[in-house]
């Protein structure tokens, strides 16, 4: 019923309205999670079919799924990072680009997207890296080499999706929502970042 179907988006427009940043916090923790546990099934899925195919057998996906044993720990790194560092730090951002360049004129967007992937996301694609292996309870010179090797990939493949991302979201999302568009664009981006800096090279979580 349609009733049934909206009480949920107006439960929550009205927390965004009441308690912004604690809302955007808890969505932005929940989906940073949630994206790392779906990188880490879609990972263990390929493998378990090559293995089938590698034996020439047939396996199937209920049986991939009752094997599947989720890296909770991993999962709550990034879970940790997205309520504690993306959600407050792309609040306030978005809320600095609004009140600095305002309106929806195509000089206006094209001078937020310029300053948030020109300057913001080389900046903040480190610092969430950095602090993923420090979580993860790496050393200076291990996160040195790992962010020297991963963070140009990764800055390559943000421009690739946020860009687009970011033309949609400057253009037609409204303010208190614009955290929640980024929520939902980064549920795929945060599957990427946990597989470039987990699985890419068929490397085991830390700790």
């Amino acid at each position: 019923k349609p009733f049934v179907l909206s009480s949920p988006v107006v439960w929550y427009t009205r927390k965004l309205e009441t308690h912004p940043l604690t809302t955007k916090c808890l969505t932005s923790g929940f989906i940073s999670g949630s994206g790392d546990m779906f990188c880490q099934f879609m990972v263990h899925r390929n493998k378990k079919k090559e293995e089938s195919s590698g034996n020439d057998s047939s396996g199937s996906n209920n049986e991939v799924s009752s094997l599947f044993r989720p890296d909770w720990l991993r999962a709550c790194r990034f879970t940790i990072l997205g309520t504690v560092l993306v959600a407050p730090t792309v609040h306030y951002w978005y809320g600095m680009l609004m009140t600095r360049f305002p309106g929806s004129s195509f000089v206006s967007i094209f001078k937020r997207l310029i300053l948030d992937q020109a300057f913001f996301a080389p900046l903040f694609l480190p610092t969430f890296m950095l602090n993923l292996y420090a979580l993860e309870g790496r050393s200076a010179i291990e996160m040195q080499h790992k962010l020297q090797t991963e963070y140009p990939t990764a800055l390559l493949a943000n421009w690739s999706i946020w860009i687009p991302a970011q033309i949609i979201n400057f253009a037609f999302v409204p303010q208190k929502f614009m955290v929640l568009f980024s929520n939902m664009i980064g549920f795929g981006w945060n599957a990427y970042l946990s597989w470039q800096t987990h699985d890419r090279h068929g490397e085991k979580s830390s700790g």
